[in-house]
């Protein structure tokens, strides 16, 4: 069984992927949070290593707003989705997508 990582991954595979989804809490049932909201965001949150609070610093936002958005219970503007997708140097489409986690497109590996 794989342990939490703290740093950048980039060769993830579906286990992997799913272990860091339960890892970060996105899969946590009866907790009052929203699965499935946005779970490509708090993929790429754990895969970059950085924490919520930090994060929040640094998009000088407070960390119970940037909780919302990543539990699903605030919706970002355009300006925020930009800047949370630069920080995190991801696509911000990919990172807004709702529902299951979807693999980045440096993730897809050809058969």
């Amino acid at each position: 069984m794989p342990t939490t990582p703290n740093c950048l991954h980039s060769n993830l595979d579906a286990n992997d992927t799913t272990f860091a989804l339960m890892s970060y809490g996105a899969l946590q049932i009866g907790r009052g949070v929203r699965d499935n909201m946005y779970p490509n965001l708090k993929l790429q949150i754990w895969r970059t290593g950085l924490r919520q609070n930090r994060l929040a610093q640094m998009l000088n936002v407070d960390e119970a707003t940037l909780s919302r958005i990543v539990n699903g219970f605030r919706t970002p503007n355009a300006t925020m989705k930009a800047r949370i997708a630069a920080l995190l140097q991801s696509d911000q489409a990919w990172l807004f997508q709702e529902g299951g986690p979807q693999p980045a497109k440096e993730d897809i590996r050809p058969d």
